[in-house]
């Protein structure tokens, strides 16, 4: 049962990430029923902090079961709570039922009550799926804008400084290395051999032209000290790649994040770049470029759907009208 519910949230998610608008049903007949908690916790908290949040309507459903009850008002203000115990202080909350099938009210004046606000209601929710296709637009230009500027402004500049602290870290730890080695030959040159650690120095171009044992020594020794700088980087990287992931909270940027420093620690990236790997200048002025077109074309989008006093639609040509009614088949 725990494999199928966890399946089937994974299921939900990605038809939430995929729709345009998203209906959020809840029983009227057990508003705070524990049988709500996993709704609750997975379809409200869980998306009050979307880019994207606007999308989704909470819609009490069956509410004509609660015409029985001494103050029905109550059920609906303690379904609020339920909501606002899970981050939802804010957004649209309906309430709806079908009067077909609905249970009979006797009082009159409670059945107009109750029809009232469920047509209201209906007819707000219908307001909204009639606008989709609009509001797929903005919200697709939208994302593309938020995608960019968090790429530009979040991503790429913590990422940047995710290699500077690598790179400082790795020089740290490999030249305390060094200077250890160091002191190790002159320790054993001075205690074992008669000849100073200067004359090895300078007589060690010559031996390693006319010598064998010391070409194969000094290619061991270049090869030790290559893996050993690729082991150190790698746990160096991993170590403060997972201090600087546990710091974020976002879990998609937090997703984002991760990738793209795996990406930067590949053994044969050098730690000396500058700029994270996949962000060149030519990216970095197609950033700007999207961003440019993207505030042109939210500006000609408001120039097409916003008009209050309806001046600039009696001025449309019939293929200016057809063009407006089919949003989603523009570019």
């Amino acid at each position: 049962a725990d494999a199928q519910r966890d399946a089937t949230l994974r299921i939900t998610d990605r038809i939430m990430d995929l729709s345009d608008l998203v209906l959020v049903f809840f029983d009227a007949r057990h508003p705070e029923s524990g049988s709500m908690r996993d709704t609750l916790k997975h379809l409200v908290q869980n998306t009050v902090q979307r880019s994207d949040a606007n999308k989704f309507m909470y819609i009490l459903n069956l509410v004509d079961a609660t015409a029985r009850e001494d103050n029905p008002e109550e059920v609906f203000a303690a379904w609020q709570r339920s909501l606002a115990q899970h981050g939802l202080i804010a957004g649209g909350y309906y309430s709806v039922y079908n009067p077909d099938v609905a249970i009979p009210i006797e009082d009159e004046s409670l059945r107009q009550r109750y029809e009232k606000k469920c047509f209201h209601d209906l007819s707000r929710i219908f307001e909204r799926i009639d606008q989709v296709k609009i509001d797929r637009v903005y919200r697709i230009v939208g994302l593309l804008e938020r995608s960019t500027r968090m790429l530009e402004k979040d991503l790429v500049p913590l990422v940047g400084r995710f290699l500077k602290k690598l790179r400082k870290q790795v020089l740290m730890v490999e030249g305390a290395l060094l200077l250890l080695a160091l002191a190790l030959v002159w320790f054993v040159l001075a205690r074992f051999t008669e000849a100073s650690f200067v004359s090895l120095v300078f007589s060690f171009p010559g031996k390693l032209l006319s010598d064998l044992s010391w070409q194969v020594g000094t290619l061991a020794v270049l090869l030790l000290a290559g893996w050993a700088h690729f082991t150190l980087r790698s746990r160096l990287g991993r170590r403060l790649q997972k201090k600087t992931l546990d710091k974020i909270k976002d879990k998609r940027f937090k997703e984002g994040c991760a990738g793209a420093m795996r990406k930067n620690l590949r053994w044969w990236r050098s730690i000396w770049r500058r700029r994270p790997v996949g962000w060149s200048r030519r990216t970095e002025k197609n950033s700007a470029l999207i961003l440019e077109e993207v505030d042109g074309f939210i500006q000609k989008l408001n120039d097409m759907y916003t008009d209050p006093s309806g001046e600039k639609r009696q001025e449309r040509t019939p293929e200016e009208e057809r063009e407006a009614a089919n949003p989603g088949d523009q570019d």
